[in-house]
This record gives C-alpha cells, structure tokens and sequence, in this order.
C-alpha cells in the first residue's frame, strides 16, 4: 500500500511540475505577436483582426514598425487566426490583398522582442514601377 502511495504521490509531482514549466514558459511568451516594416517611402494602409473580434485599419509611416499582439488566456499560448490585409495599391483606390501572417510567442508587444520568424516587411513589387506594394517575411 505505501509503495502504491509513494508511485502515486511522485506521478502528482511529476504532472504538477510540467504543469509549472507549462505556466513558467507562457509566463515568460504571454503573446502571439508579428511585426510590421514599413521599408517603402511613403505610407502604408493595411488592417487585421484576430478571429471574429472587429478589423482594425491602420496606417503605418515609411520606416516605421507596427505590433499586431494577442495576450494569451492565463495557462494558455493559442490565439485566435489573425487576418491580415494590406492596400496594395499606391494610386487613389484601394486594392485589398490578403497575406498569411504567422505570429510567434512574444515576451512583449514590441517588435525589438518579436522573433524573427514574426518580422514582415512591406516593400515595392518588383517590376510595378512601385506602384503595388507586397509582404514578404523577413530573411
């Protein structure tokens, strides 16, 4: 009976550490984050959100980055999909392109913090005369 005890006494243990190293580690990446680099001259508009909640349209400035952060629930590190769009097109329209956008673990809403598997960078596309702007994920 006691060595029946003790096996189950060191299996709490055992669940009871990993779920700390579970805590400790979301502790440490509380977010899902991507970042993005504005490496055109001029301003960019793009917009996203995060499974049903609102789209949030933005501009960013030439040479400025941006966050895109969700703050993972307490014992969690999911988030809901992100969608991402961005107004390809410099003349007066507008002309909304759709880009996967991956997200990584973050300790922090700022892009210095954000790995660089979740770095994007919009540029000009090439051959458009930098008239249409694209997404690329950052080498």
């Amino acid at each position: 009976m006691k060595r029946a005890l003790r096996a189950l006494a060191a299996g709490v243990a055992a669940a009871a550490g990993v779920g700390l190293w579970s805590a400790a580690a979301q502790a440490q990446n509380p977010y899902g984050c991507a970042c993005l680099n504005n490496l055109t001259q001029g301003t960019v508009h793009y917009r996203f959100h995060w499974g049903n909640d609102p789209w949030q349209t933005m501009t960013l400035q030439r040479g400025q980055r941006a966050w895109m952060c969700w703050q993972y629930a307490p014992g969690t590190s999911s988030s809901p999909p992100l969608q991402f769009q961005l107004d390809v097109d410099l003349s007066q329209g507008s002309a909304w392109t759709t880009y996967a956008i991956e997200r990584v673990q973050s300790p922090a809403r700022d892009c210095d913090r954000i790995g660089t598997r979740g770095q994007y960078d919009v540029r000009y596309r090439p051959n458009t005369n930098n008239s249409f702007l694209h997404v690329t994920r950052r080498q």
